[in-house]
């Protein structure tokens, strides 16, 4: 009588099953890399708004914003649930739509780099070209609890996104005032922070 734990494919098997384009993935590498681009900064704009938009959602993510300081180190304050969801939103239609192999492989550890750099304590705006590529001086924008700054740039790479659906926020002459969250503070320590998205008074 066969095994029944050898008659049960695995995760990885069932994965490998799941209907898939294979188009894309016979185009040229070039191509592909900028059709790939956009299918995850396309994803992960609205992922990232999910985030700020969907109350569940925003209680892991505000475990991010509650850096009163702004530096590389702020990259790394996430909660792991909400890196889950970041990768599934926009890794998963990479393999969906069928690009190579090599094209998922390069951008998931450079979206994983390029975030470091952008929480970075630098004022750097790219002058002209900051409009067209997320910058740190943009992104300090989405991290700031002034008023008018709220809810803007969802964008990790490419700015366009946030032009087109109108969460766009970059003045030229101004800078943040403050960082944080607006009116709220988080638990101090690392076990309370990893519960306090689960916590009753989390829902409000």
């Amino acid at each position: 009588m066969p095994s029944t734990c050898c008659s049960t494919p695995s995760s990885l098997s069932v994965a490998l099953k799941m209907p898939r384009l294979t188009l894309l993935g016979h185009q040229p590498l070039a191509l592909q890399a900028l059709e790939a681009l956009l299918v995850v900064e396309f994803f992960g704009y609205w992922s990232h708004r999910a985030l700020h938009e969907v109350p569940a959602l925003w209680r892991l993510h505000k475990v991010h914003h509650s850096s009163e300081q702004l530096d590389w180190l702020a990259a790394a304050r996430v909660h792991p649930m909400e890196s889950v969801w970041n990768r599934m939103i926009t890794l998963l239609p990479l393999f969906l739509l069928g690009f190579s192999p090599g094209i998922t492989a390069f951008f998931g550890p450079f979206f994983a780099i390029y975030p470091i750099f952008l929480h970075a304590n630098v004022r750097w705006g790219y002058g002209r070209l900051g409009y067209a590529i997320a910058s740190p001086a943009f992104h300090r924008w989405h991290h700031s609890s002034d008023r008018e700054a709220l809810n803007k740039n969802y964008s990790g790479l490419l700015p366009v996104f946030d032009f087109l659906f109108g969460t766009a926020h970059f003045p030229g002459n101004t800078r943040p005032v403050r960082y944080g969250l607006d009116g709220e503070r988080a638990p101090a320590g690392f076990w309370q922070q990893l519960k306090w998205p689960f916590r009753a008074s989390a829902a409000s």
